[in-house]
């Protein structure tokens, strides 16, 4: 675990004070506090020197926990990193490639290779013995992949775009060309979440172009932007870009309106900047200032600000020049000119002088790991692991009561009858049944009300309200129609829900808990409206439509008035299947949410106005049911990235990163107490 390392860590950092051989710049005492500006150190954890350096791009692989190092000519090595202690190579590419290696990229289990002589597709199912699935021959530069799209560079400076769902058979879709003087020559790409292309020209004076790729077949030009320095890398995130342009250090611009972009501001402790990533709230930049006769460093700029970015940590690198660097929680990978990868992890001072907080409350799930479906719970820092229904039938589907005294859960452990609802202590002691519904019937979209006294869940089509001692079941909506998805106010007064009532397609109903006040709050007969959420303060109500065409997420008064769609994208923002719908943040102010806008579903959390959207999740794997910590300060989700499914939790801004159930296993349906 995270917070196991740190220890060690800790340990480790003292000694090594005592010894004299930090490496880092910074130097205190047990008793001494961070400086406002240095924050962060690196502390190295590993080094691959089996192979020579000189690699300048890098692509890792989550799930295997590989890296992929290319750009020293025609070839690519794959370095196991499962141990970070002990980086060594696992295989290589040789002499296969045609061309010299500019960008790589991994989709797994694809590798896209780009080269000055084209694009190339390899299939690395089996590292051992990888083998090329296809090569679209042309003269390149530089590219970038997401999703189902490569997006290249060609010697005639023109953007096309390739269709690679099928790897195996690439094929151009759409070709761009400036729409005034010469277009890219040498620079790089970088789509955004926005479906924006931001092209550069890597040249004495930089240029960026700012094309829509919503449509891949036509490509639109909406905007440049043009730098008086050169334009070595470029990284989006949100509405913001972030340009390490050479001895004008690093700039971020604001591209809000992509038509015109503007600088921000500028970091200007940043000698010669070369590479930028982005991963949360921070910039980490390598500074290549080599270039003026000493060595290179790599920094982390805080960019909680934009318009005030500052250095809060830096490391320099005792090789002569850093090419590429990779966050991925709590590593960075860095390739460099003599050794072929580094490995550091990133240090808090202030979270090593620092008790850590514990998060409150803990996660109830549901897991195969014993050869059924059983419900387990797990502590926020994934320790204390325990089962808690140990029966032989299948438990799902758990729900905590508002004073995280109790859980209802579903179950088959009475086999003459169906899915029936129980209740059991939170540790799991006097589960009873409340329900005799029968063979067939299937109780779903549980919720208790605030006061813990009434459950309210869709059956057999309709809303139903049930007392949680299992009387007094009564039907709120009773419709030959479908309703269902109920969603208490917190006031526990009234219950919205999804619903056809009579019409083709689907609305946002309201009703009192006593059936009375029936109301259609979004009253559109020809578009869905569904999964409705209500707001902590019981102010406003999120729900999802495709009024817009696709699935997007919509906030409306409690009332029903003033209807806003907070997402706006072309992708899909919730995932039909499964009904991993927009939750709110129990302090209401952010609102969580899965998304396919980069390719694959990903954990998103944005403002709870629609503003600041950010992909929390980085992965090839599908991310999804996201719950919120009752602090509002971390999500759990479901992952897939290391087989069936995972829980993992993580901060808000993406970081801390953590496995906490950590079995070969199916775990699933994640829930966070109150307390």
């Amino acid at each position: 675990m995270k917070t196991g390392k740190r220890r060690i860590v800790i340990g480790v950092w003292i000694i090594s004070i005592g010894a004299g051989v930090l490496l880092g710049v910074f130097s205190f005492s047990t008793a001494a506090q961070p400086s406002d500006t240095e924050l962060f150190d690196f502390q190295t954890v590993g080094v691959c020197r089996e192979v020579d350096g000189g690699f300048t791009t890098l692509a890792y692989d989550t799930f295997r926990k590989l890296c992929f190092l290319g750009g020293s000519g025609n070839m690519v090595v794959i370095i196991d990193v499962s141990d970070p202690t002990n980086p060594h190579k696992v295989s290589d590419i040789y002499g296969k490639i045609h061309g010299s290696v500019t960008d790589i990229y991994y989709i797994r289990p694809f590798l896209y290779v780009i080269t000055d002589k084209g694009l190339e597709i390899w299939d690395l199912s089996a590292i051992s013995s990888p083998h090329r699935l296809a090569v679209y021959s042309i003269k390149l530069s530089q590219g970038f992949i997401l999703g189902s799209f490569a997006y290249v560079i060609d010697s005639n400076r023109r953007l096309r775009i390739l269709d690679i769902s099928q790897p195996a058979i690439p094929r151009e879709v759409g070709i761009w060309e400036a729409s005034e003087g010469l277009g890219p020559r040498s620079g790089h790409v970088f789509v955004g979440e926005d479906m924006h292309a931001y092209v550069t020209e890597q040249v004495e004076a930089g240029k960026l172009w700012v094309i829509d790729v919503s449509n891949p077949m036509n490509p639109q030009e909406i905007g440049t932007y043009e730098s008086l320095d050169s334009i070595q890398d470029t990284f989006i995130s949100g509405s913001y870009g972030y340009v390490a342009a050479g001895t004008d250090g690093l700039k971020i611009l604001d591209f809000s309106d992509p038509a015109h972009p503007r600088e921000v501001s500028s970091c200007d402790s940043i000698r010669i900047a070369t590479r930028v990533f982005v991963h949360g709230p921070y910039a980490y930049v390598v500074d290549d200032y080599s270039k003026g006769g000493a060595f290179t460093s790599f920094k982390i700029i805080d960019i909680s600000s934009p318009g005030h970015p500052r250095e809060i940590g830096s490391h320099s690198s005792m090789d002569a020049s850093s090419y590429r660097l990779l966050f991925c929680d709590p590593y960075i990978y860095v390739t460099s000119y003599f050794e072929a990868l580094h490995i550091y992890e990133l240090l808090s001072l202030e979270a090593m002088l620092t008790p850590p907080a514990l998060t409150p409350g803990r996660i109830a799930f549901v897991s195969d790991r014993d050869g059924n479906k059983e419900i387990y719970l797990v502590d926020a820092n994934g320790e204390n692991l325990i089962n808690i229904t140990r029966n032989a039938a299948d438990d799902w589907a758990p729900t905590w009561s508002p004073d995280a005294k109790e859980i209802l859960f579903r179950s088959t452990r009475q086999s003459n009858l169906g899915q029936e609802l129980y209740v059991m202590d939170a540790n799991g002691d006097n589960a009873h049944r409340i329900t005799t519904l029968g063979q067939g019937s299937c109780f779903s979209d549980l919720a208790w009300s605030a006061d813990g006294g009434h459950i309210v869940g869709t059956l057999q089509g309709d809303v139903y309200v049930i007392n949680t001692d299992g009387t007094n079941l009564r039907n709120l909506t009773n419709d030959s129609e479908y309703e269902g998805n109920p969603s208490w106010s917190p006031d526990g007064k009234k219950i919205a829900f999804e619903s056809r009532h009579g019409i083709p397609a689907m609305d946002i109903w309201c009703v009192n808990v006593d059936g009375t006040g029936l109301r259609n709050l979004t009253n559109r007969t020809e578009t869905f409206d569904k999964d409705p959420a209500w707001s902590p303060d019981g102010t406003r109500i999120t729900f999802v439509s495709r009024r817009d065409g696709n699935h997007e997420i919509y906030v409306m008064r409690a009332d029903g008035a003033n209807p806003r769609n907070l997402t706006r994208h072309p992708a899909q923002d919730y995932e039909n299947n499964r009904g991993w719908g927009p939750v709110w943040s129990p302090d209401g102010k952010k609102i969580g949410f899965v998304s396919r806008r980069d390719g694959n579903w990903e954990i998103y959390v944005m403002n709870s106005d629609g503003s600041s959207p950010l992909r929390l999740t980085n992965d090839n794997s599908v991310d999804g049911d996201p719950c919120w910590s009752p602090d509002s300060t971390k999500i759990a989700w479901v992952s897939q990235r290391y087989g069936s499914g995972e829980i993992m939790s993580m901060n808000i801004d993406g970081t801390g990163l953590q496995d906490l159930t950590n079995n070969f296993f199916r775990d699933d349906e994640p829930t966070w107490s109150a307390y």
